[in-house]
């Protein structure tokens, strides 16, 4: 599976509450004293592509077992092989639950971005053997996120040549059995006294060069920076919170999924921005709209958030995806006499798109 994120920050002035001059209110049950900055739409959408530059990339193995007296014993296995993100997959990307049950079937029919199921279904699963997530500590950097369903004995019976991964009633997913080393489709047999494992591997390329871009926030030019951060965090960059909640803010760090700073973004991807920090008021997901596969996450900082000595100038932003850096210069000049009011729109697409 592999669809990227684009990491050009296409920032634009919001036509939600655009000012027109700073004494500009938003609303008409604000006091004078609740100017606005500006919204800010920042389209920090990440990478693309496999390592460079980077992408999120999924591929499948498959293994069959015995069960003997001694334990379970291996009857054969294949190579991982990679696999198509589907039309309706990129769609499911969007709301979660995208990888709960994993298909088997007896087609070797190449896969098409319109198909919406296998075409020769043998068995489902939704059995999780095992689970586990990591994050390469050296580059090139990475979050990966392994999951291994089984299927019991004789479930999966015959002979396997496409397979695929998907919510329970959405397919996501779709690819040959493939040869490791040929690349050519073949069948993987499983008899009636066979389990089946199916292994899926997702991994998560962080981007590692920035993007640059200029916003005007009440009359004043800002240069913006953005950056990946806590490249080497599996909890930040496994693709395991993409594929349960759906894109959207951390869902493990809902509560600080944007965090201001009064401090430069780190210079390494490895890292974060530095000084004295302050969350959001309100952190949201705004609603997906079908077909965009983009989704804004909102950002607020009322008038007793945000002021931090010498000013805002950088972000962390949490997100389904990956952590991202952002600084501004000069820095915003939040105070108690100024809400700001953000979103962060996170897209992504099908490689190659």
């Amino acid at each position: 599976m592999r669809f990227k994120q684009i990491l050009h920050p296409a920032w634009s002035e919001s036509t939600r509450n655009r000012l027109t001059d700073s004494h500009s209110f938003k609303g008409n049950i604000m006091s004078p004293l609740q100017r606005i900055l500006d919204d800010l739409v920042a389209h920090v959408v990440l990478g693309h592509a496999k390592v460079s530059p980077p992408s999120f990339h999924c591929s499948y193995k498959l293994e069959t077992f015995r069960e003997t007296p001694s334990g379970y014993v291996s009857t054969g296995a294949t190579g991982f092989t990679d696999n198509m993100v589907l039309d309706q997959g990129l769609e499911q990307l969007a709301v979660g639950g995208a990888a709960t049950t994993a298909r088997v079937g007896a087609s070797g029919q190449v896969p098409a971005a319109t198909d919406t199921a296998l075409v020769s279904p043998i068995a489902t699963t939704t059995s999780i053997q095992s689970t586990s997530e990591s994050a390469a500590a050296t580059a090139p950097y990475y979050g990966e996120w392994v999951v291994v369903f089984r299927y019991g004995a004789g479930v999966a019976e015959g002979n396997i040549a496409e397979q695929g991964l998907g919510s329970t009633s959405v397919l996501v997913s779709r690819s040959l059995v493939l040869d490791d080393v040929t690349q050519l489709p073949i069948v993987k047999p499983v008899a009636a006294d066979e389990f089946l494992d199916q292994t899926v591997r997702i991994r998560n390329y962080p981007p590692t060069t920035d993007a640059t871009t200029t916003v005007v926030l009440n009359g004043i030019t800002h240069t913006v920076t953005a950056r990946a951060a806590n490249v080497t965090s599996a909890t930040h960059w496994s693709p395991k919170r993409l594929f349960e909640s759906g894109a959207g803010l951390h869902p493990v760090y809902s509560t600080t999924s944007v965090t201001a700073y009064n401090g430069s973004i780190n210079a390494a991807v490895t890292g974060i921005p530095s000084g004295s920090s302050d969350t959001a008021t309100i952190m949201s997901n705004r609603a997906y709209v079908a077909g965009t596969h983009e989704r804004a996450m909102r950002g607020y900082f009322g008038l007793d958030d945000g002021n931090l000595a010498g000013y805002i100038k950088s972000f962390l932003v949490l997100t389904a995806m990956g952590a991202v850096q952002l600084e501004f210069s000069p820095v915003i000049q939040k105070t108690n006499t100024y809400i700001l009011d953000l979103d962060f729109t996170v897209g992504w697409t099908r490689y190659g798109s």
